[in-house]
């Protein structure tokens, strides 16, 4: 499950290198319904922890795709750049936040069940 939340953040990660920093190549599907797949199999007691993920993902990823054209000119001295700047910054803080919170919880219950 651990690896699987790291495939949708290096998948987030080579979006952002598509879509903003201009890099050539295909977009394959998200691999976040591994994830949901997983835990409504293996592990429901995640699932309120996956779904916050899951929004923050789509926040952060919408927020990626309108502004993508802005992102690869970002220019912080233009007042107009700053909110889309600010909320950016959020988005993304706020999708690591929450997978850190679940892969924290996941390594818990890891070390109880099996130790």
């Amino acid at each position: 499950m651990i690896s699987v939340i790291y495939e949708h953040h290096h998948w987030v990660q080579h979006l952002y290198q598509i879509k903003v920093q201009g890099e050539t190549g295909e977009i394959p599907p998200t691999p976040f319904s591994k994830i949901e797949a997983i835990t409504y199999i293996y592990f429901p007691q995640f699932d309120t922890l996956v779904n916050d993920l899951a929004l923050a993902a789509i926040t952060y990823q919408e927020l990626l795709l309108r502004n993508a054209p802005i992102l690869q000119q970002l220019d912080l001295s233009k007042e107009a750049h700053m909110p889309i700047h600010t909320g950016f910054i959020a988005a993304r803080a706020n999708y690591l936040h929450c997978g850190n919170i679940l892969i924290d919880a996941l390594k818990a219950f890891a070390k109880r069940e099996f130790q």
